[in-house]
This record gives C-alpha cells, structure tokens and sequence, in this order.
C-alpha cells in the first residue's frame, strides 16, 4: 500500500552530480511521494540543479561535513516520520523503499549489493571482542532472498530510520569521520531497547567508497573499540537479543576481505597515529 505521508530521503554528496543523478532517480522511481533534502558537500551548480529540478531541498555549509553531521542537519530538516539514508554511489532496484516501508523498527537496512551482483552486505555481525562485519560477503545474493531479520547493526549506504528513535538516541556521533557511524548509532537505539532489522527483499547496488577512501578507518575503528569494546558496551546493548550478541571470531570468509585484514592489522599493533 502506498504511503499517504511523503517518505524523507537525505543524500549527502561531494563533487559527484552524476552519482548523484543517477541515485536520486532510482529514489524517484520507487513511484511513492518524497521528501527529498540533497546536503552538498563541494559545493557546486550541478548538484544544486539536480534538487531544484527534482524539487528537493538542497543543503550546503560550503565545506566537507562529517557525515554525521550532513545527516543530523537534514534528519533535523525534514518533517517526514520517516527517512531513507542513501549514500550517492547507492541505487535502488524497483519496490526496495516499499519493501523497507513494510517493517517499522527504528531502522530498516537492506541487502547491499556489489557491481558484480554478489553480496556486499546482508546484515553488520558485531564479534564482542573484535570489530564489526558484513553478513554473507560475497554470496550469491539468492541465498539471502526473501529474508528480513533482526540483526546487530546494518550500514547505512541504504537504510530507512524512523526520524523518532534517529533523533532520540542523539543521531550519530559526529567523533567518527565516514565509518562505523551507523554500527554506533545502531547500538545506541539498540541501548534504547530498539531492534535493527535487515531487509533482505530490498536490495541495492552500491558501488562501494567510490567517493571516499580507508585514510581514516584506523581513527574510526579506534574510536568504536574505545566506546563499545574496551567498556563492555557493545554487550551490554546486545544482552536483550543473546541471540545475536558472539564472541565466535568472524567467519573465514569475512577475515579475508580487506577491511578485515585491516582489522586484523590494526588488532596486533594498536591504533594508527
């Protein structure tokens, strides 16, 4: 059933306006009533133009905010009970948002596909004494269809959050700079007692840091391991769900990528700088 109530979508993009072009039509093209605020991070005339001409709003500070921030000021922004999060190299495939609309946890992410059609992300997997990592990397996305559950975390280069449990956890923490933001707000509402689901019936191709690089996963991942891991937060948050919560090391699969031999690195020698 299609939504009375417009559905918010926020990007945040820098320099890119024909990432986000492409994007912001594939949003469009979900067929539902919007609520679109684009937060430009170069600025430039392209992407201003694109959100004139799809009629959303269009943010800019004229500097490269964090992401924390560029979603906070646009979460802030809308009036919208509900929003998508959509990172700019990220395109929906047809019925994503309605399939995500079909579940009201606090957040809402979805199965993440790469360039190559395999699976990018079904779901973030928090180990209690190492860091955070993406479900079923790698597979064939046809082992995870048609399944939406509770998981621990999920990434938001897609994710619909109620504005509600967003803004009332605080919104993310402006301390990380374009990583692990939404493993440390997913905690957080979980903290609140909120559940994170998955949607698997949604699926998306990201074209995954096609826009950023790893320069400051070390200061990121850093950070996670002071507030969630070393404090015993983290299982804390997952207590209610002992479904969920492991201290199983990650699968062979996920230690192989190269953000966990990054982690692996970063594990034996301490934080970078």
């Amino acid at each position: 059933m299609t939504p009375a109530a417009p559905v918010g979508v926020v990007v945040v993009t820098r320099n890119r306006p024909d990432l986000l072009r492409v994007a912001a039509g594939t949003v469009v093209e979900q067929g539902l009533p919007l609520e679109g605020v684009v937060v430009d991070n170069g600025p430039d005339d392209e992407t201003r133009a694109i959100a004139e001409r799809l009629g959303w709003r269009y943010l800019t500070r004229g500097r490269n905010l964090s992401f924390a921030e560029a979603n906070d000021w646009a979460i802030g922004e809308l009036s919208a009970d509900r929003a998508l999060l959509l990172n700019n190299d990220a395109r929906l495939t047809a019925g994503s948002l309605q399939a995500m609309l079909g579940h009201d946890a606090p957040i809402v992410g979805a199965l993440i596909l790469d360039e190559d059609g395999s699976v990018n992300h079904a779901g973030v997997r928090i180990a209690l004494d190492d860091g955070p990592y993406h479900l079923g990397r790698g597979d064939d996305p046809e082992r995870w269809a048609g399944r939406c559950a509770p998981t621990e975390a999920t990434t938001f280069a897609a994710a619909l959050v109620r504005r509600d449990a967003y803004l009332g956890a605080g919104g993310m923490d402006d301390g990380y700079w374009y990583g692990f933001e939404d493993v440390d707000l997913c905690l957080r509402i979980r903290e609140r007692g909120g559940e994170i689901l998955t949607c698997r019936e949604a699926r998306v191709l990201h074209a995954e840091k096609t826009t950023r690089g790893d320069g400051f996963d070390a200061q990121n991942f850093d950070r996670y391991r002071r507030t969630w891991l070393e404090t015993g937060r983290a299982r804390a948050a997952l207590a209610p769900w002992p479904q969920l919560a492991s201290d199983d090391p990650p699968p062979a699969e996920a230690r192989t990528t190269p953000r966990r031999r990054f982690l692996d690195r970063l594990r034996r020698s301490g934080p970078e700088g």
